[in-house]
């Protein structure tokens, strides 16, 4: 079973937003647009509104589309628009379209948002569709061309006697030529092609409907314009009731879902869906002190419309898509759970094929064409790794054939010092057996797992002192030897049990900058420039780059530990004198332990990013979650290098781990506490190539 790391790439933070300052500048500009009076009992709900909007972090976009993502005045969709909510799909955002159009215009929107930015169907099975104002969902079930929206669903029933009502409508209006009845799914259009003529066609509806009314009272009348045309349009059902419905199949709070329309007015056909503090109209607004708020650019001075507006809102509100369970479990969650198992075991095989034939040209170029297993080309990734911790692993029979008397056989043989006297197996202290063979990590790797609560700083540190020094002079042996896979593998060995000590300094030094009130992480930054990463970016070369020579290759190994070991004696220094840290504070073990599995998955996930061309105009940064992913960062800036891409090393804490709060949050379905983490109570410590650590909002 493997484990996905945990770690992110995420964007540098733009200009800040979301202050006091800005929150209530905004809610001055939409009393100004709504025409309230600053000063009534009503602004401060407004201002409160605005707040609540602002610094809540939506799951789901539902967007309505004529005048919300067409051009002004137009049928047509903004090219720009289009591409902003293939972002959102990207990035695992739920979309909905929410419109007043039939079936088949409905798809034609949906089409051009998938030609336009040729997006994959991996990403458009998030996006569903509510035609008819409430009354037809549709959505993607498969990956093929005719899949796309070809699920069709009725959310409510007929109006009854609806051939009756019809002709009752067109006998009211039937001295307006201009006027025109539509009979649609389960519902009633109303074509008003002359702007002036739309208010009496509604109050000749509304006197028609009253009979109606008596006996069918979830009838809803709303209006909306397509491009220069209006309409009415009749009901049983309303965009809010459709979005409800769907939000909570999907498991998801209608509160976090960012509703975008135009005709938020009342009576116009987004109103009960914009009336809320997560509803935003780039068109009308009502005077709702709770929302349907305009959206406007920093500057404040008038509420932005249509496509333009709705591209700056989305960049200004916190979207994230939802990464943890509904508590209210249901077959559809399982049915999903058991596809995307599917197709992550099929992904996963092929980038271990990939990764396995990487590795297969590596050793052809340092070893040759042949080894104890066979011809290089058909070796596999686990006669070298073990395949369920990640340990480097010789069988028997290989460990007795290295060189009995290398400095590096002797140290993997080293005994313990305190080990029991009449143990059946040898306590050894930087090996263990398993049934598989001999893994080379021990007791000393896993140390606060084999002390049982006896952990000490000072004897951890001089413990891993011992490892550096021995991995020094053990690598710089290996430079005369010829070299084998066996060699090769205990040079990965050194690297290994390195890569974990320097893991765990990196997550000391991450927890002694959280405890100071500053929060200027400078031992962070001076524990990941001067161990994690120099250590890091070789063991990476060391393991797939197909160019990297025995010799050569060893020694600028040794002479970058010797920078190491500066380093780590400061660092050493600067720990031990942290009150806050203690024994306790080494970690027993990590879920993401396999270097070569991390170092595929970031070079996966870097790939996706580049071929969505999402690391073109700036550098990134990789956001590593401590602890399980707090080598990723290096990895992936390791990884970047040799693509020639710039990623800049950061560090976050969020887990669930010794947190009982937070833990069962989680278990609940609580998302709550991914607000609270990227809002109020963390940041971000970036420490970027300058080695000048930085402080950011996760917005």
């Amino acid at each position: 079973m493997s484990i996905i790391p945990v770690m992110t790439i995420v964007k540098p933070p733009l200009s800040p937003r979301h202050s006091p300052e800005w929150l209530r500048k905004y809610a001055l500009a939409t009393a100004a647009q709504k025409g309230l009076e600053i000063d009534s009992p009503g602004f401060e709900s407004l201002h409160t509104s605005v707040q609540s909007a602002f610094r809540r972090v939506f799951r789901a976009v539902a967007f309505d589309i004529d005048g919300t993502l067409t051009k002004l005045d137009s049928h047509e969709i903004d090219p720009t628009v289009a591409h902003a909510v293939a972002g959102l799909l990207q990035r695992g955002v739920h979309v909905f379209l929410v419109t007043g159009r039939g079936q088949t215009s409905t798809r034609l929107a949906a089409r051009f948002i998938r030609d336009e930015t040729r997006i994959s169907s991996w990403y458009l099975r998030r996006l569903a569709c509510v035609a008819l104002n409430g009354v037809i969902f549709l959505a993607t079930n498969g990956q093929g061309e005719a899949d796309f929206l070809g699920t069709e669903e009725t959310l409510v029933e007929d109006i009854p006697d609806c051939g009756r009502l019809i002709s009752a409508i067109e006998a009211a209006i039937s001295h307006l030529p201009s006027v025109k009845v539509e009979p649609k799914t389960h519902s009633i259009r109303i074509v008003v092609r002359l702007a002036h003529e739309l208010d009496n066609v509604r109050r000749l509806l509304e006197q028609t409907l009253s009979p109606w009314i008596e006996t069918c009272s979830d009838l809803c009348l709303s209006s909306g314009k397509y491009g220069p045309v209006y309409s009415l349009s009749l009901s049983r059902s309303n965009k809010r009731a459709a979005l409800e419905l769907i939000a909570k199949r999907l498991g998801i709070s209608s509160d976090f879902i960012l509703r975008i329309g135009d005709q938020g007015q009342e009576g116009g056909n987004d109103y009960e869906l914009l009336d809320s503090s997560s509803g935003f109209s780039v068109g009308e607004v009502s005077k709702s002190f709770s929302g349907c708020f305009p959206v406007f650019d920093d500057d404040f001075k008038a509420g932005m419309r249509a496509a333009e507006a709705t591209r700056t809102l989305t960049s200004q509100v916190n979207l994230l898509p939802s990464i943890s369970l509904s508590s209210v479990w249901t077959d559809s969650n399982y049915r999903e759970l058991m596809t995307f198992g599917k197709l992550a075991v099929t992904r996963s095989r092929e980038e271990d094929y990939t990764t396995t034939q990487r590795l297969q040209v590596k050793l052809r170029y340092l070893i040759g064409s042949t080894s104890p297993h066979g011809v290089t080309s058909q070796l596999r990734i686990d006669d070298i790794f073990d395949p369920l911790s990640g340990a480097v692993r010789f069988r028997d029979w290989e460990f007795l054939e290295l060189p009995s008397q290398s400095p590096a056989t002797l140290f993997f043989s080293a005994k313990l010092r305190s080990a029991p006297r009449k143990a059946r197996a040898p306590h050894l202290a930087w090996s263990m057996y398993s049934d598989t063979g001999r893994l080379l990590r021990g007791p000393n790797y896993y140390y606060a797992l084999s002390r049982a609560g006896t952990t000490d700083l000072k004897e951890y540190f001089d413990i891993v002192t011992a490892l550096v020094d021995s991995a020094q002079a053990g690598i710089a042996s290996l430079i005369s030897e010829q070299p084998t896979l066996g060699l090769f593998k205990l040079l990965l060995a050194y690297a290994d049990n390195l890569r974990n000590a320097f893991i765990q300094l990196q997550h000391l030094a991450f927890l002694r900058d959280l405890s100071r009130p500053e929060l200027s992480f400078t031992t962070t930054s001076k524990a990941y420039h001067g161990l994690l990463y120099p250590h890091t970016a070789q063991h990476f070369r060391i393991l797939l780059n197909p160019d990297w020579a025995w010799r050569a290759g060893l020694q600028r190994y040794v002479r970058a530990l010797g920078s190491i070991r500066s380093a780590f004696e400061s660092l050493c220094t600067t720990l031990l004198s942290t009150p806050e840290l203690s024994g306790s504070s080494i970690r027993d073990w990590r879920e993401s332990d396999h270097f070569l599995q991390n170092v595929a998955a970031v070079q996966l996930g870097l790939h996706e990013f580049l071929q969505r061309g999402e690391l073109l105009q700036s550098s990134a940064i990789g956001c590593g979650l401590v602890y399980g992913g707090t080598e990723l960062p290096a990895i992936a800036e390791a990884v970047g290098q040799s693509r020639s891409v710039t990623i800049n090393a950061a560090f976050a804490q969020l887990s669930i781990y010794r947190s009982r709060e937070v833990g069962e949050k989680v278990r609940s379905g609580d998302n709550t506490y991914i607000e609270e983490f990227l809002l109020q109570k963390n940041r971000i410590a970036v420490v970027g190539a300058t080695g000048m650590p930085s402080v950011v909002s996760p917005k």
